[in-house]
């Protein structure tokens, strides 16, 4: 073993560390000698669930010196596994979201650099930056080698944009996320308008060719305003958005958006009825009929697919550069309707009780 020069024992454990960080731990264990040649990539690969292993990773890469954060795959979920036995009652909930939220962002920091493939379900306020500064899904630091990134919403809708910071414009040279190819919403972010959000989109990765917007349901301007994003003419309701302006515009390299809606009963707020995820749905279909090979209408959620931020297969399949959630196997063909499940409840874990953490 020792014979190998230790050049190819770090290219074999460089191959070999692309799972949850399982792989990097046991080789770690193995020998001194494949703890030494491992150990420039022990951290390449990390999923981190739930609030004792968030705090207890950030709380380590202190301690790692800087040249060895090299974590190109990173996963983070404020989900705990169910294996972890730690679930924080409704009364140190606040606390557990303050400790968590700092830690996320500490660790982003300290990684960012060498990133490659991020998937962040966080609580809702980790990237807010005070009351003039926007809470957003994604924080706002450089991610210069960022290719594939999953992101989850935000339960604020009515906290308002500022004006975007000047680094974040269309520039490819200034951009924060300038080599994104691939960016999947796993739940609509609500503090935006769509057309402010795919502004957004554009200024932090002008490059990108896939975007997927999954959990789509009770927003009856979301398929009009992504037809203007992509420049397609689609009437609404006898109302057509403006396609002749760049506000509100997805990157001209985008080739697909993929549109994923719930199931009927995951996604309304208060008030909203039926008939609003009815005619939402229907006008998704229409745009569909247009048949612009650039949007991907897919089949609706199923109740129990819904609960995001609790697996790593999409994130895996990413780092293996496998489709995953870029799969057409469950496209809608242009002439198909959406089917969803239409129950007066939701008997997913019992109801929607459950907090952020469980």
């Amino acid at each position: 073993m020792k014979h190998v020069p230790s050049e190819i024992w770090r290219n074999i454990s460089s191959e070999a560390c692309t799972d949850t960080g399982f792989t990097g731990l046991s080789l770690s264990l193995v020998s001194k000698f494949v703890h030494a040649a491992s150990e420039p990539v022990k951290l390449q690969s990390v999923a981190l669930f739930g609030p004792h292993r968030i705090t207890a990773f950030d709380s380590f890469l202190l301690e790692v010196p800087a040249h060895l954060r090299r974590v190109r795959y990173l996963f983070i979920s404020c989900h705990s596994l169910p294996t972890d036995g730690v679930k924080a009652s409704r009364r140190d909930q606040a606390e557990v979201e303050e400790q968590i939220t700092g830690a996320i962002r500490r660790i982003l920091v300290n990684v960012a650099e060498y990133v490659e493939v991020l998937e962040i379900h966080a609580p809702s306020d980790t990237f807010y930056g005070g009351p003039n500064l926007p809470s957003l899904p994604i924080p706002l630091i450089p991610f210069p080698r960022l290719t594939d990134l999953a992101t989850n919403g935000n339960s604020h809708p009515m906290r308002r944009l500022v004006p975007l910071h000047a680094n974040m414009n269309s520039n490819s040279e200034r951009s924060l996320y300038p080599r994104l190819r691939n960016w999947h919403l796993t739940q609509v972010p609500f503090l935006f308008s769509n057309a402010e959000m795919f502004d957004f989109i554009s200024k932090l990765a002008p490059f990108l060719t896939h975007l997927r917007i999954s959990g789509i349901g009770y927003d009856e301007s979301f398929p009009n305003e992504l037809a203007a994003a992509l420049g397609i003419e689609y009437s609404h309701h006898g109302h057509q958005f403006p396609t002749d302006t760049e506000f509100g515009r997805l990157p001209s390299s985008v080739q697909k958006v993929y549109v994923k809606p719930s199931s009927c009963d995951s996604g309304g707020e208060c008030g909203t009825s039926a008939l609003t995820y009815d005619e939402t749905m229907a006008d998704l279909e229409g745009l569909n009929q247009l048949e612009d090979e650039r949007f991907v209408l897919l089949k609706a959620y199923k109740r129990a697919e819904e609960r995001v931020g609790t697996g790593t297969a999409d994130w895996e399949s990413a780092v293996r550069g496998e489709e995953g959630c870029w799969s057409l196997r469950d496209k809608l063909p242009s002439d198909g309707h959406i089917e969803y499940e239409d129950s007066e409840f939701n008997e997913l874990e019992g109801g929607n009780d459950s907090g952020p953490f469980d």
